[in-house]
């Protein structure tokens, strides 16, 4: 049974997000982020922690702004991230016979968005693709990357085992 997809804003766009990527949303404001050099949080197995206005080539958000945090993960699980949206504006079920072919738009929104969906009254929904990845193939893709980064995300500890908690 299909999850659905999530509506997400981020600045001007307003996304469509597979819900199978989506482990957990939490406000911003309850991440304990670590704002650590990128090399060091994949060194430790952290979760890199990233601001998708810079990934999608906007300006960042500021600290005022009222944000939320998606915990994403490619469906093979391989990749994870926590990515800071502008906004969740709920699940929606969308079929595949809707997704239009993106219009004119630089080769990293191609490699990102999968097409549009038509939202009357509203425009046009990106289509996130099931599966992206990060873009790093020139160096202005790994720049924007890297100005992305916020930090890490420590890994959560475990539970104490049923035996050791009494």
């Amino acid at each position: 049974m299909a999850i659905g997809q999530l509506r997400v804003r981020c600045g001007p766009y307003r996304i469509l997000v597979p819900g199978e990527t989506i482990a957990a949303i939490e406000p911003a404001s309850e991440l304990r982020l670590e704002p650590i050099p990128l090399s060091l949080a994949r060194r430790r197995g952290w979760v890199p922690v990233l601001d998708a206005r810079c990934l999608l080539g906007l300006a960042p958000a500021t600290p005022e702004e009222r944000r939320v945090n998606l915990h994403w993960h490619s469906l093979d699980g391989r990749l994870r991230a926590v990515l800071g949206v502008d906004g969740v504006d709920g699940l929606q079920q969308r079929d595949a016979e809707e997704l239009l072919p993106l219009p004119r738009v630089p080769r990293s929104f191609r490699m990102m968005f999968a097409g549009v969906v038509l939202d009357p009254p509203h425009g046009l929904l990106l289509q996130l693709r099931d599966d992206v990845g990060p873009l790093l193939g020139t160096v202005p893709q790994r720049m924007q990357f890297l100005s992305a980064v916020l930090g890490g995300l420590p890994p959560a500890p475990l539970p104490p085992m049923a035996d050791q908690a009494s």
